[in-house]
Protein backbone atom coordinates (compact mmCIF):
# COMPACT_ATOMS: atom_id res chain seq x y z
CA UNK A 1 0.00 0.00 0.00
CA UNK A 2 1.04 3.52 -0.50
CA UNK A 3 0.35 5.69 2.26
CA UNK A 4 1.90 9.01 0.72
CA UNK A 5 0.69 12.34 2.15
CA UNK A 6 0.27 15.61 0.59
CA UNK A 7 3.12 16.54 2.07
CA UNK A 8 5.72 14.59 1.14
CA UNK A 9 3.99 15.76 -2.49
CA UNK A 10 6.53 17.43 -5.13
CA UNK A 11 5.72 20.57 -6.32
CA UNK A 12 6.97 21.53 -9.50
CA UNK A 13 4.91 24.89 -10.93
CA UNK A 14 5.49 25.57 -14.86
CA UNK A 15 7.39 28.65 -15.41
CA UNK A 16 4.21 30.70 -16.07
CA UNK A 17 2.42 29.56 -12.75
CA UNK A 18 5.91 30.56 -10.40
CA UNK A 19 5.70 34.13 -12.32
CA UNK A 20 1.75 34.74 -11.69
CA UNK A 21 2.34 33.79 -8.00
CA UNK A 22 3.29 37.41 -7.41
CA UNK A 23 0.73 39.91 -7.96
CA UNK A 24 3.18 42.75 -8.31
CA UNK A 25 4.54 40.56 -11.39
CA UNK A 26 1.18 40.54 -13.02
CA UNK A 27 0.37 44.52 -12.65
CA UNK A 28 3.86 45.40 -13.84
CA UNK A 29 3.87 43.13 -16.33
CA UNK A 30 0.60 44.23 -18.15
CA UNK A 31 1.65 47.84 -17.51
CA UNK A 32 4.61 47.06 -19.74
CA UNK A 33 2.66 45.03 -22.14
CA UNK A 34 -0.16 47.28 -22.80
CA UNK A 35 2.60 50.35 -23.33
CA UNK A 36 2.69 52.13 -27.21
CA UNK A 37 6.44 52.58 -26.64
CA UNK A 38 6.62 48.37 -25.88
CA UNK A 39 4.75 47.54 -29.21
CA UNK A 40 6.16 50.08 -31.08
CA UNK A 41 9.60 48.39 -29.94
CA UNK A 42 8.63 44.77 -30.52
CA UNK A 43 6.96 45.68 -34.19
CA UNK A 44 10.87 47.22 -34.92
CA UNK A 45 12.62 44.59 -33.52
CA UNK A 46 10.62 42.33 -35.82
CA UNK A 47 11.16 44.16 -38.65
CA UNK A 48 15.12 44.45 -37.89
CA UNK A 49 15.21 40.50 -37.13
CA UNK A 50 13.64 39.74 -40.26
CA UNK A 51 15.44 41.77 -42.60
CA UNK A 52 19.02 40.47 -40.62
CA UNK A 53 17.59 37.06 -41.66
CA UNK A 54 17.11 37.87 -45.41
CA UNK A 55 20.71 38.94 -45.20
CA UNK A 56 22.37 36.29 -43.40
CA UNK A 57 19.97 32.99 -44.46
CA UNK A 58 19.38 31.45 -47.65
CA UNK A 59 16.87 29.07 -46.93
CA UNK A 60 13.94 29.89 -46.75
CA UNK A 61 12.04 27.28 -44.74
CA UNK A 62 14.58 28.35 -41.96
CA UNK A 63 14.06 32.04 -42.18
CA UNK A 64 10.06 31.02 -42.14
CA UNK A 65 10.97 29.03 -38.62
CA UNK A 66 12.64 31.62 -37.39
CA UNK A 67 10.22 34.41 -38.10
CA UNK A 68 7.35 31.72 -36.66
CA UNK A 69 9.57 31.44 -33.81
CA UNK A 70 10.02 34.86 -32.76
CA UNK A 71 6.75 35.62 -33.06
CA UNK A 72 5.35 32.76 -30.69
CA UNK A 73 7.89 34.03 -28.05
CA UNK A 74 6.13 37.17 -28.48
CA UNK A 75 2.88 35.80 -27.59
CA UNK A 76 4.23 33.45 -24.95
CA UNK A 77 5.77 36.93 -23.72
CA UNK A 78 2.66 39.43 -23.99
CA UNK A 79 0.50 36.61 -22.32
CA UNK A 80 2.57 35.41 -19.24
CA UNK A 81 0.06 37.43 -17.30
CA UNK A 82 -2.52 36.02 -18.16
CA UNK A 83 -4.34 32.70 -16.94
CA UNK A 84 -6.24 30.53 -18.79
CA UNK A 85 -9.98 30.91 -18.52
CA UNK A 86 -12.67 27.95 -19.29
CA UNK A 87 -15.67 28.68 -21.46
CA UNK A 88 -19.01 27.15 -20.20
CA UNK A 89 -20.08 24.64 -22.59
CA UNK A 90 -23.00 25.98 -24.49
CA UNK A 91 -26.17 24.42 -23.64
CA UNK A 92 -27.71 23.10 -26.70
CA UNK A 93 -30.32 24.92 -28.65
CA UNK A 94 -32.14 21.96 -30.86
CA UNK A 95 -36.33 21.16 -31.52
CA UNK A 96 -35.66 17.63 -29.78
CA UNK A 97 -36.16 19.05 -25.97
CA UNK A 98 -39.40 17.46 -24.12
CA UNK A 99 -42.88 19.46 -24.82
Amino acid sequence: MNNQTDTNRVVNPLPKARFQTSPDNITKHRDLVDRNEFQRGCDFALLEYQAELCDKENNPTVVGLKIAGAQEFLKVFRLLSEKAQLKPIPRPNDNLTPQ
